[in-house]
């Protein structure tokens, strides 16, 4: 099942608190995590003002990539949904009935292993996943064969949206409207500031611990890799780059990206200062042909024909119109991108349990399988993992991979940074 905007919640009941499932781990939080008072609430509204404008690029969004349409139709429109704002100002408000939980939605977690974690799941009955990712729907179907008890719906909103939206509702003191989303690290500081990511003890449901992002708060499931695309029928064998700044010989149309997406990834490759003067040199030349990479717009437009060559275009958007039959191709370049996205439960989430039996089904060999087998999307770094496509790219192909893992949260913001300074120039 699909929605593409969540309903209104209900503030939890008063007096219901939740057990987090982590009994040990990184980060400790104090005793008072388990029944927060409005000060916290109030805390958390603030801070998520704060951040909404940190928003602006991924709310419409950003990296994260929806399903692919077919080349000869219209490119999908992304469901930007608005997060309620139900807070009140409370200043004199004591901490009595729904105001003294803070978004509490559900009875606690189980403890265990996955198996107990997953029956308690199952007596929940169901679980909201928030994302846009490709291939979702598909993939919940396959979890719910292997746990029939735990129905999935698919709430489409990008990684920026959902963490917008899940900011918003603990600020406001309201039960999270999804239990799952995904996140990557341009996105996840205002989350670990908030701490709307649940604790959960990940490694006792089986997740390695090379496979944790952001101090185990959540944990890598998928990799989108950037590539140069191109479109066969206009672009000879002869005309085919062999490097990222071939682009400059050529005159035929580039699908650019113009928030500045592309040249955030693109930094990660040459720095800052070669991206910023590579962005001047492509407006120089001129012929640039304006075509976001969410919703997979810039591989519809490249496989369509408006553009000759997708910069920084997403490696399986191109995969999957090649494998209808679309005119597409990319260039083995000497050097990719990859942005790390990974599965992490909010913090008071309704069906807690359920989540992380998804979570863990999701990021465990058999669900990456899964996904890659649906969108052409395994991990490729961060963690060892048995996929083909994985070989292609590192092995075959024999590409080096610059990632968003090996920065911290303060050059990813400075990252962002500059890709707002290059959508200035577009």
């Amino acid at each position: 099942m699909r929605r593409t905007s969540p309903p209104t919640r209900c503030p939890s009941s008063p007096g219901r608190s939740r057990v987090s499932s982590r009994s040990s781990g990184r980060r400790t939080r104090s005793l008072g995590h388990l029944d927060r008072s409005l000060t916290m609430s109030k805390r958390r509204f603030a801070r998520a003002l704060l951040v909404l404008s940190l928003f602006a690029f991924t709310a419409c969004g950003g990296s994260e990539e929806p399903e692919v349409a077919a080349p000869q139709e219209e490119p999908p429109t992304e469901d930007a949904t608005s997060p309620e704002d139900g807070a009140t100002d409370g200043a004199d408000a004591s901490p009595t009935g729904d105001q003294a939980t803070d978004g509490a939605g559900g009875d606690g977690a189980a403890s265990g292993d996955v198996a107990e974690v997953c029956a308690a799941g199952e007596d929940e009955g169901a679980l909201v996943l928030s994302t846009n990712a490709q291939g979702a729907e598909d993939l919940s179907a396959v979890f719910q064969e292997q746990y029939p008890g735990i129905q999935v719906e698919v709430l489409v909103q990008t990684a920026g949206q959902s963490a917008e939206t899940l900011l918003t509702e603990l600020g406001a003191n309201q039960t999270p409207s999804f239990d799952v989303s995904y996140t990557t690290p341009s996105v996840a500081e205002p989350l670990l500031d908030a701490e709307a990511m649940l604790d959960v003890d990940w490694t006792a449901l089986g997740v390695p611990e090379e496979q944790l992002m952001f101090d185990g708060e959540a944990v890598h499931w998928i990799d989108f890799v950037y590539i140069l695309s191109y479109n066969t029928d206009l672009v000879d064998e002869s005309q085919v780059p062999s490097s990222w700044t071939d682009l400059l010989d050529s005159d035929l149309p580039v699908a650019i990206d113009e928030r500045g997406h592309g040249f955030g990834e693109y930094a990660l490759l040459v720095g800052y200062e070669d991206a910023r003067s590579f962005a001047e040199q492509l407006i120089q030349r001129g012929n640039l042909v304006y075509a976001p990479t969410a919703g997979g717009r810039m591989a519809t437009t490249v496989a369509s024909g408006g553009a000759a060559f997708g910069f920084m275009d997403h490696l399986s958007q191109i995969m999957r119109l090649q494998e209808s039959g679309a005119p597409v191709d990319w260039v083995r370049t000497e050097e990719v991108t990859a942005a790390p996205f990974g599965f992490y439960v909010a913090d008071g989430a309704r069906n807690a349990n359920a989540a992380q039996c998804f979570v863990a089904w999701a990021a465990s060999p058999e669900g990456v399988a899964a996904h890659e087998d649906i969108a052409n999307q395994p991990p490729i770094t961060g963690f060892e993992y048995d996929s083909e496509l994985r070989d292609m790219i590192l092995e075959e192909w024999g590409a080096s991979v610059a990632t968003q893992s090996d920065l911290s949260l303060e050059e990813i913001q400075e990252n962002g940074e500059f890709r707002a300074e290059i959508a200035e120039l577009f």
